[in-house]
């Protein structure tokens, strides 16, 4: 599949948008090097042109101020410019497909084993729909068209609950039957009002058909569940990060050797590195399939009950808010993309 064309606008209107960016970034510059009263009201003035720049214009400003200069979009050299070509260009059909959680599924099954599939219950249009009497009493509830709109009903008490999710997501104790409905109505369709491609400028959502998703929840107290989210270039797996509740993770690369980084998020490492799992090769495999159509790629896979289970697909991971550190790292993107498959002594542990 080829890779998504990028454009490059080269009207008086694109110039005067560049100079725009420079003008903000100076003046952000600037900031630094003066009072706390300057530097607030430089920040006053950073949001207010944010939020009058055409939502294009902010990706471009938000992935300059990532690196410090324009995106290289031809022969691109870090992480934060692979994201670029996803954000700035013209999305596939595959692009949008993969990044749609109904339309992935076919996609995945066509190309890897569908037993990676989590059982899904329902998918209707709108909440009224759901049939929530039928579901498990531990559930997945989240929409097809967008990131962090989730509803986690564990099927468990409070005091036997061991898991770890972002504020954006929503936890119930007991189950969907138990809770609010007027509550759970509100959240979904808040959900479904949300256009999300106009939240982060990612253009890969706009088409995606806004739906309502009920599938199986994964892990337990005594089987916590292993997250590893594989970054890929040109279907080789850069590297992975592993997270396991709230005491693993950790960055490694695809023969699992620890590495002395801060992942894309920039949050730092946190505890031992364990014993290779057997599963773990097995699981670069099927994300290596997964990634080969594309230049820049997320596929982020779980492990739980002897079981690889298939998360998502992100073409554009944090919108192009990239916190490595040591931000060198951004870099070795780069060298994958060129065909040079190897990672630096000085990056590992």
């Amino acid at each position: 599949m080829a890779s998504p064309v990028v454009t490059t606008n080269r009207t008086a209107r694109t110039g005067a948008l560049v100079g725009l960016v420079a003008i903000m970034l100076t003046f952000g510059i600037a900031a630094r090097r003066r009072s706390p009263r300057f530097v607030a009201a430089a920040s006053s003035v950073r949001r207010i042109g944010m939020a009058v720049l055409p939502l294009r214009a902010q990706v471009l400003l938000r992935l300059i101020r990532a690196q410090g200069r324009l995106p290289r979009l031809r022969a691109p050299e870090t992480f934060t410019d692979l994201v670029a070509r996803n954000l700035l260009g013209r999305p596939s059909e595959l692009i949008a497909a993969t990044t749609d959680k109904v339309a992935v599924r076919p996609w995945v099954a066509s190309l890897v084993d569908p037993d990676i599939l989590p059982v899904r219950y329902q998918t209707v249009d709108r909440f009224d729909e759901l049939d929530i009497e039928t579901l498990p009493d531990a559930v997945v509830l989240k929409a097809s068209h967008g990131s962090g709109m989730t509803i986690v009903a564990t099927g468990q008490p409070p005091s036997e609950r061991r898991i770890v999710w972002d504020e954006r997501v929503v936890v119930i104790d007991g189950t969907l039957a138990d809770a609010d409905r007027p509550m759970l109505r509100a959240t979904t369709d808040r959900w479904l009002a949300t256009n999300y491609a106009s939240v982060l400028g990612e253009p890969q959502y706009e088409a995606i058909p806004r739906r309502l998703i009920a599938e199986e929840y994964l892990g337990s107290p005594q089987d916590p569940l292993v997250e590893v989210a594989f970054y890929c270039v040109r279907g080789n797996v850069v590297f992975a990060q592993l997270c396991r509740g709230d005491d693993l993770y950790l960055p490694v690369d695809r023969s699992f050797r620890e590495l002395s980084i801060h992942g894309v998020t920039g949050v730092p490492p946190k505890g031992e590195l364990p014993a290779k799992p057997e599963y773990f090769d097995t699981m670069v495999s099927i994300a290596e399939a997964l990634a080969a159509p594309f230049d820049c790629v997320r596929i982020d896979l779980f492990f739980t009950g002897g079981r690889i289970i298939f998360s998502e697909v992100t073409h554009t991971t944090i919108a192009g808010r990239c916190r490595f550190s040591p931000a060198e790292f951004s870099s070795v993107f780069g060298s994958f993309w060129r065909g040079e498959h190897t990672i630096p002594e000085r990056f590992y542990a």
